[in-house]
């Protein structure tokens, strides 16, 4: 090993996944971390995964449908109210809710 650590990169796949590569930790909701020897997974967005949070490319047989463009996910973005939201662990991470745009 070299020591070289990848940047983590989040991609939203248009009617698909979100994969997330690089260095990452995946937690439970209880906060435990998951153990895994990947460095990429594809988490699930379309709601319909068995497996939930990762993709089980379910959104194929729902047709799942998001153009995921980066002009819309910067709406969202600019456009979204943060909320916090207290973990089990006592961490506060921020979430969005759509405010009106």
């Amino acid at each position: 090993m070299n020591g070289h650590v990848d940047p983590t990169s989040i991609t939203v796949y248009p009617d698909g996944p979100l994969l997330v590569r690089g260095s990452f930790e995946l937690r439970s909701a209880d906060g435990r971390v998951i153990d895994t020897d990947r460095n990429v997974i594809a988490l699930c967005r379309c709601g319909r995964s068995r497996l939930k949070p990762l993709c089980d490319g379910s959104h194929k047989s729902a047709r799942f449908v998001d153009s995921a463009s980066a002009d819309e996910v910067s709406h969202v973005l600019q456009f979204a109210q943060p909320t916090a939201r207290g973990m089990s662990d006592g961490d506060e991470t921020e979430g969005l809710s759509h405010g009106e745009a």
